[in-house]
């Protein structure tokens, strides 16, 4: 029985639990478009900036200004603030106070907030900590190719510069 035990143990420790992939979101920017992910992504591959709470946006504004991603000739990128479905006045709420701190047109494009089961979202695509922010690159079928954690550094951008070409 006992060596039963170790060796499901040691099976379920060597197996990887999480899929690792994006799963279907329909969503809207805050400029209103309606997105449909992962086959709607404007790139074969795309970086996904994604923060769970206001207080991490000083590190989501670091991948912005480090990778250049305001640039004419920027990779196609989002940012992502992930949180539980409110519902729907909670949602309205949460958009336009979005919309009030973020007025270009042109930043609103690149806002897409995810109201859903956080944590389930998180374990479907492997992200393992809400406290931090994480960079993600996803294809169209919603694999994801590269991930970081935090703030942004040369050597992670760098590995998610790579896997976005």
């Amino acid at each position: 029985m006992l060596k039963q035990f170790i060796l499901a143990t040691a099976l379920l420790l060597t197996t990887p639990l999480l899929s690792q992939t994006l799963p279907a979101v329909s969503a809207s920017t805050l400029g209103k478009q309606v997105v449909q992910w992962p086959q709607g992504l404007p790139a074969e591959r795309t970086l996904l900036l994604i923060a769970f709470s206001r207080s991490q946006q000083p590190d989501i504004e670091s991948w912005v200004k480090g990778m250049q991603l305001k640039a004419m000739h920027a990779p196609a990128w989002f940012e992502v603030p992930m949180i539980n479905n409110p519902g729907r006045l909670g949602r309205w709420f949460i958009d336009n106070g979005m919309r009030r701190g973020i007025v270009s047109i042109e930043e609103r494009a690149h806002v897409v907030t995810i109201y859903a089961d956080k944590k389930a979202m998180m374990r479907q695509m492997g992200l393992t900590d809400e406290t931090t922010v994480h960079a993600v690159v996803v294809d169209r079928d919603g694999k994801i190719h590269a991930h970081a954690s935090g703030v942004f550094t040369l050597q992670a951008a760098t590995d998610i510069r790579a896997k976005l070409l």
